[in-house]
């Protein structure tokens, strides 16, 4: 029989399994979507495709599986998708793995060009 502790434990150890799953799935479709030859294709080819990047803070994504648009904002520093409700689901995945690539000193709207752009180096 387990303790309460030892629930506690394993409950957290499964939940951490679930979030990098979940992070995982959108890490996938970062990377699809970045070797993709159309980035702004909304088939099957690109999982999640970025839409519009507002300031760092507010991105908007399109979920391909779903058919709709989904809205990732920071909010007190953690990221959240307002569609999934969650800080846990493949669109934050996606957006943490875009947040490595991107210049973290933009302060304004940018294009899926100018974030593929400024990812590899050449700024304009």
């Amino acid at each position: 029989m387990r303790t309460k502790i030892q629930t506690i434990t394993a409950f957290q150890t499964m939940r951490g399994i679930k979030i990098n799953v979940i992070r995982e799935d959108g890490t996938a479709a970062f990377m699809k979507w970045m070797g993709s030859s159309n980035k702004k294709s909304l088939t099957s080819e690109n999982p999640i495709v970025l839409i519009k990047l507002v300031n760092g803070n507010n991105t908007l994504l399109y979920d391909t599986g779903m058919s709709m648009p989904v809205q990732v904002k920071l909010i007190e520093g953690v990221l959240f998708c307002k569609t999934c409700k969650s800080d846990e689901c493949a669109h934050v995945g996606f957006i943490i793995r875009l947040n490595q690539l991107v210049t973290r000193r933009h302060d304004r709207e940018m294009t899926i060009d100018e974030v593929i752009d400024d990812g590899i180096g050449r700024h304009r």
